[in-house]
C-alpha cells in the first residue's frame, strides 16, 4: 500500500474545494444584530434566520459536479477509502449550502452529525446544574495573550505569526496560513494561560504534523475528525491544570439547544429553556441562533461529546497502548475513529510520526493517568 500520484491530485483537488464550502459563513443572515435586537427586545416571537443570508461567493452546483467528477476517481483500499469519506462529507456540506433556510438542512446535518441522545442531554443538563455560572475579571489585554502564545510559538511553531484583529469575534487557529488571529477583547487571567495549550499545543500542533504529512487533508482534518479535535482541547487543558467552566457550560448549552431544535421546539422555546439554565440574555440568544441558524445546522453538540469521548477512550488504554495512540492523535486533525488506520499507515512508513508534540507530553500524561 502507497500514496500514489492519483491519491495526491485527488487530495489536492478536494482542498481546493473544501476551502470554498463554508457551511457556517453561509448559514449566517446580513441583519444578524438586527434580529438578535428585535427579538430580546420582545418586537418578535422568533427571530427570520432565512430571508437574508450572507450572498454566496461560489456556486454549489459547479462544485458538487468536480466532486463527482473526484468521485469517479476513487479506487479500492484504505487511502481511497480514506480520501471517499471527506469527499461525501464535503457533498453534504455543500448540499446544506445549497438548501439552506429549508427542512432539508436539518435532515441533512443530522445525518451528518447525528442527534444528541437521552443521555448526552441528560450529561448536559447535569453539569449546568453542577456548575452554575460565575464572574471571572476579564481584565488582561490582546496583547499580553498574544506575548504568552508567542512564547510557546517560538519553541514549537517558530514558522508561525499571531495577530491581533479588531473584528474578529472568534480566536481562529488557521493551518494552512500558520497564523493564530486572536480578536482584540479582553480576556481573564485563566484565559491567558490556558489558551495557549487549547490553540497551540493541541489546533496549531495538529495541523503543522497534518501539513507535513504526503496527505495534505490531514493538515484541514479528515471526515468527522472535529468531534475530536475539539474534545482533544479541552482535555489537553485538563491535563495542564486548567478547566474553563465557562466554555464548557456553553457546550453543554449547546446540546441542549441542538436537541431542542431536532424536537422541533420553536427559537423562543429553546431560549427560554436555556435561559432556565441560567445563561445570560445574549448567551442563550447565540445558542439557539447556532442551531437553528439555516433551517436546522444542528452540530454544536459534538463539542461536548467530545471531550467526554477522548477521555473515556484513552483512559481504558494500558500505559503502553496509550502512550502510542495519544502520540498518534497529534499526527494531524484525525478523529479517533481514525486511529487503527493511521496507525496501520504509520507502521507501514506511509506516513510519518507527529515531528511536533506538546511540551513534556509523555510526562504529563503519565502523571494525569497515574
Amino acid at each position: 500500500m502507497q500514496i500514489t500520484q492519483r491519491h495526491k491530485e485527488i487530495d489536492s483537488e478536494l482542498l481546493k474545494l473544501d476551502k470554498l464550502i463554508l457551511p457556517i459563513t453561509y448559514s449566517n443572515v446580513t441583519n444578524a444584530k438586527e434580529q438578535q435586537r428585535t427579538f430580546l427586545e420582545g418586537e418578535v416571537e422568533n427571530p427570520d434566520l432565512i430571508t437574508h443570508f450572507v450572498p454566496l461567493k461560489y456556486d454549489p452546483n459547479e462544485t458538487e459536479n468536480k466532486l463527482r467528477t473526484l468521485e469517479e476517481r476513487l479506487g479500492e483500499g484504505p487511502i481511497d477509502a480514506l480520501l471517499r469519506k471527506k469527499l461525501e462529507t464535503c457533498l453534504t456540506l455543500n448540499e446544506i449550502i445549497l438548501y439552506r433556510g429549508t427542512p432539508k438542512v436539518k435532515e441533512l446535518t443530522a445525518d451528518l452529525y447525528q442527534k444528541p441522545d437521552q443521555q448526552t442531554r441528560e450529561q448536559a443538563h447535569n453539569y449546568l446544574l453542577q456548575n452554575p455560572p460565575f464572574e471571572e475579571p476579564e481584565d488582561q489585554s490582546a496583547e499580553k495573550l498574544r506575548d504568552k502564545i508567542l512564547e510557546v510559538t517560538q519553541t514549537l511553531l517558530s514558522n508561525w505569526s499571531v495577530k491581533i484583529e479588531d473584528n474578529s469575534l472568534l480566536f481562529k487557529t488557521i493551518s494552512s496560513k500558520r497564523t493564530f488571529v486572536i480578536p482584540r477583547k479582553n480576556y481573564s487571567a485563566n484565559a491567558i494561560e490556558r489558551l495557549p495549550y487549547h490553540e497551540v499545543e493541541v489546533h496549531g500542533l495538529r495541523g503543522e504534523n497534518g501539513h507535513a504529512q504526503e496527505l495534505t487533508m490531514l493538515g484541514i482534518g479528515l471526515a468527522g475528525y472535529l468531534q475530536t479535535e475539539e474534545g482533544l482541547a479541552s482535555f489537553w487543558e485538563k491535563v495542564n491544570g486548567f478547566e474553563d467552566v465557562k466554555t464548557l457550560r456553553s457546550y453543554a448549552g449547546r446540546v441542549i439547544a441542538v436537541d431542542e431544535m431536532h424536537n422541533d421546539k420553536t427559537f423562543r422555546e429553546c431560549f427560554d429553556t436555556l435561559k432556565s439554565y441560567q445563561f445570560t440574555d445574549d448567551e442563550a440568544y447565540l445558542l439557539t441562533f447556532r442551531a437553528y441558524r439555516a433551517g436546522g445546522f444542528g452540530k454544536d453538540h459534538i463539542y461536548f461529546i467530545g471531550k467526554q469521548e477522548v477521555e473515556n477512550y484513552l483512559a481504558k488504554l494500558d500505559p503502553e497502548t496509550r502512550r502510542k495512540e495519544t502520540e498518534l492523535l497529534w499526527t494531524g486533525k484525525i478523529g479517533l475513529q481514525d486511529i487503527p488506520l493511521i496507525s496501520q499507515l504509520m507502521d507501514e512508513d506511509i506516513l510519518r510520526r507527529p515531528k511536533i508534540l506538546p511540551l513534556n507530553f509523555h510526562e504529563k500524561m503519565a502523571r494525569y493517568f497515574s
